[in-house]
């Protein structure tokens, strides 16, 4: 299973623990993620965005999603996000000691298909995505990708360890934001728009 820390002060998108001071904030429950309508005024024409494949993929991946555990939408999830998030307080989502705060996003994608994921466009001045090599160190949001496209394994390449990737691709990455809100992710898989995903980082989304 891909199993990812939730926040760094940083935009390291490799995952580092939340800060050891984390449990001595006051808790603040936020909602689950959830589903928004789609509006076609984001569907703006874009430059093609960077894209990450089966090169940078880690493993092992999960076996299959779980509702209960991940944000799905069909074919692919952001792994482990559903059951996470509410463990982080609002202050999590601050800057501390000059450096952004990157909350883990470890994504899953079927063989077979290919997504792009994206900050709303309304949003692109308080958040970025971290998943390319390139944005590892970003501390700035305009270091970060505004959209970044996944291609996965095909199911039967070699594992790093032995055997076979599997009918799952994975990828560690994160988002860094300016501090506590709601995020909402455009999504499109297989060219094909899906219902966006809203995240509530340290805010309730409505």
């Amino acid at each position: 299973m891909l199993s990812f820390g939730l926040l760094s002060c940083g935009g390291d998108g490799r995952a580092p623990n939340a800060p050891e001071d984390a449990a001595s904030r006051t808790s603040q429950p936020v909602a689950a993620a959830s589903t928004v309508t789609l509006v076609d005024d984001d569907d703006v024409a874009e430059a093609a965005p960077p894209v990450v494949n089966c090169v940078t993929h880690v493993e092992p991946s999960v076996k299959r999603f779980d509702p209960r555990r991940d944000i799905v939408r069909g074919p692919f999830a952001l792994v482990t996000v559903r059951s996470d998030l509410n463990l982080l307080s609002r202050a999590s989502y601050e800057p501390r000691g000059g450096r952004l705060a990157a909350v883990k996003l470890p994504i899953g994608l079927r063989a077979g298909h290919r997504a792009t994921l994206s900050i709303s466009t309304s949003q692109r001045g308080r958040a970025a995505l971290i998943y390319r090599e390139r944005t590892h160190s970003a501390n700035r949001v305009k270091d970060g990708d505004e959209a970044v496209s996944f291609e996965p394994c095909s199911a039967d390449t070699p594992a790093f360890s032995g055997g076979v990737v599997g009918p799952i691709t994975g990828w560690a990455g994160s988002i860094i934001v300016t501090g506590p809100g709601c995020i909402r992710l455009r999504l499109r898989v297989d060219n094909q728009r899906r219902p966006d995903i809203r995240l509530p980082l340290g805010h309730r989304c409505r």
